[in-house]
C-alpha cells in the first residue's frame, strides 16, 4: 500500500513566496495580468497544480459565476491551497464611510493588483497598487494582510472547503 504525502506548511509557504514572486515578474515584463486562480491539490501521488485562466471579471453576475466555479473545483480535486490573482480597483475608505458605491466607479479608486492565498486555517492577501509611469507599471504593496480563515470576507473569500481536512 502506498503512503499518502501530506503537504507541509513549509511547502505551503514556498508556494506562497514564488507564486506572488512570478506575479511580480509577469507584471514588469507584461505590464498587465490575465486573472488566474492556481490550485494545489493534495493526490495519493503528491501534490498537483490546477491553472485555471479566468474569464474578464464583468459584473457581479459574472465575479459569483466565477466564484462558485472555483469553489466547487475545489471541493472535486481535494485542494488544499488556492492562490486567487486578479487586477482591480480598490478605494481607501473606513467601512463607515462607504456609502456602497463600487470601486470601479469612485472618483478617489487606486487600481491594484490583488493576490490572495488561502488554506482553510489562512488567508493572506498582498495587494499592490499600479503606478502606470510613462515608462512602464510598476507595483507598490500597500496590504500585507495575514488573518485566519474565518476572519475574511468577500465574494472571493472562503473558496476552500474545510471539510478537506483529514483526521
Amino acid at each position: 500500500m502506498k503512503k499518502e504525502k501530506y503537504i507541509t506548511t513549509k511547502e505551503i509557504n514556498d508556494w506562497h513566496q514564488s507564486m506572488t514572486k512570478m506575479v511580480k515578474e509577469i507584471f514588469k515584463k507584461d505590464g498587465y495580468l490575465v486573472p488566474v486562480s492556481n490550485l494545489l491539490c493534495q493526490t495519493n501521488e503528491g501534490l498537483k497544480n490546477i491553472v485555471i485562466e479566468l474569464p474578464p471579471m464583468t459584473d457581479d453576475t459574472v465575479k459569483d459565476k466565477i466564484s462558485e466555479t472555483i469553489k466547487n473545483i475545489c471541493k472535486k480535486h481535494n485542494v488544499v491551497a488556492l492562490i486567487f490573482i486578479t487586477e482591480g480597483w480598490m478605494i481607501h475608505r473606513d467601512k463607515k464611510q462607504w456609502n456602497g458605491e463600487r470601486p470601479s466607479e469612485s472618483d478617489d479608486r487606486i487600481e491594484i493588483v490583488q493576490i490572495s492565498f488561502e488554506t482553510p486555517f489562512i488567508t493572506k492577501v498582498n495587494i499592490f497598487e499600479i503606478k502606470r509611469d510613462k515608462d512602464k507599471p510598476y507595483l507598490i504593496e500597500i496590504v500585507d494582510d495575514s488573518r485566519g480563515y474565518d476572519d475574511t470576507e468577500g465574494r472571493f473569500a472562503h473558496l476552500l472547503s474545510k471539510n478537506i481536512i483529514k483526521n
